[in-house]
């Protein structure tokens, strides 16, 4: 079987997967959010991939990582009622386990199957491990900068009020302050975790810091293009602290995407 229509029996087989959580319909909306990012993230993928000028099998490999990277969110939806895996489970274990379970991945190889697994395992967490190969570590890095495009898009109209879905907000206080906490890991550029994080605002500033874990030049030009850090600052309350951290992110992004 050719490697795009292998890739056709995999949207098939998710089609089919996702279609069979038939829940109310306010359940549903928060299905059918994780369904439309899915598919934006395999078009951010391959965007980035071309760029690298990445093979057809390593397009197919992206894009296979990119539909299938969410799929335990279903199911942990279903299950907790939440998106939050602090409050619920490790979605991107869940959905490694859904996979294997399934036997989906069977005839693409044991080298590639682990290429898969390893890009799913470590696409939601904080750092990637230092152990991983040289290809595991390059689908990782693929697959974090493209879920971040998508996440930055989803989040950003639910701050303007575009979006209603209270889900985004992970369930956090929208409180019109920022945790100390967060604001100096932030400023030092520490790693933090969602366990961290109490107000909205944490949650913003949080995903404005995303933009020091981009991997790949074309994915800082989409940000800039796409001018995500303002519209999340413009929805932040106004201090000086904030706007310096702002300017440091947004000068660090003019740099990189310039390169």
């Amino acid at each position: 079987m050719k490697i795009m229509q292998k890739y056709s029996v995999f949207v098939n087989w998710f089609e089919d997967y996702v279609n069979s959580y038939n829940l109310n319909p306010k359940d549903q909306e928060n299905i059918n959010l994780k369904i439309h990012h899915t598919y934006r993230v395999c078009k951010e993928i391959v965007d980035i991939g071309n760029s690298l000028n990445l093979n057809e099998l390593d397009i197919f490999l992206a894009k296979t990582i990119a539909l299938f990277h969410d799929i335990g969110r279903f199911e942990q939806y279903a299950k907790y009622k939440t998106f939050s895996d602090a409050k619920s489970e490790d979605h991107a274990l869940l959905g490694i386990k859904i996979l294997l379970n399934n036997n989906i991945l069977e005839e693409l190889g044991k080298s590639n199957i682990k290429i898969i697994i390893n890009a799913i395992q470590y696409h939601n967490k904080v750092k990637i491990p230092s152990n991983l190969d040289a290809k595991s570590l390059l689908f990782t890095k693929l697959i974090r900068d493209a879920d971040k495009l998508d996440i930055w898009r989803v989040v950003i109209d639910y701050y303007e009020k575009k979006s209603n879905n209270e889900k985004i907000g992970l369930g956090l206080l929208n409180e019109p302050y920022i945790s100390d906490e967060i604001y100096n890991a932030i400023k030092n550029k520490e790693i933090i975790g969602y366990d961290k994080l109490k107000t909205i605002n944490d949650l913003k500033l949080l995903q404005m810091a995303w933009i020091y874990d981009i991997n790949f030049h074309r994915t800082f030009e989409i940000i800039k293009e796409r001018n995500y850090l303002k519209k999340i600052y413009d929805t932040l309350p106004k201090s000086e602290r904030i706007y310096n951290i702002y300017k440091e992110m947004e000068n660090y992004l003019n740099e990189m995407a310039k390169q």
